[in-house]
């Protein structure tokens, strides 16, 4: 999610709707620097990433890189819980 969106009410529910799910989510600078992470021009408030399976069977490499970036994700708001707890 983009941390730059005015107003905030626009996302404000969707942390509590990925902690309910236990989705885990990570804020970004700015909407620009999401829309340019998945290749488009335009800002881009939220992304959604979510794995399922190709057509043809064979998503391993996909899943390796899905994997990947669900537990960076994870292990950000874990450090992140900690700072602010402790």
């Amino acid at each position: 999610m983009a941390g730059n969106i005015s107003p905030i009410d626009v996302l404000s529910h969707v942390p509590v709707v990925c902690e309910d799910n236990e989705v885990p989510y990570v804020f970004v600078h700015s909407k620009e620097e999401l829309g340019f992470a998945v290749s488009t021009k335009r800002p881009t408030s939220c992304i959604m990433i979510v794995h399922g399976s190709k057509s043809d069977g064979n998503d391993s490499e996909f899943k390796e890189q899905f994997d990947y970036c669900k537990d960076k994700v994870t292990a950000l708001n874990t450090e992140f819980i900690k700072s602010t707890i402790g």
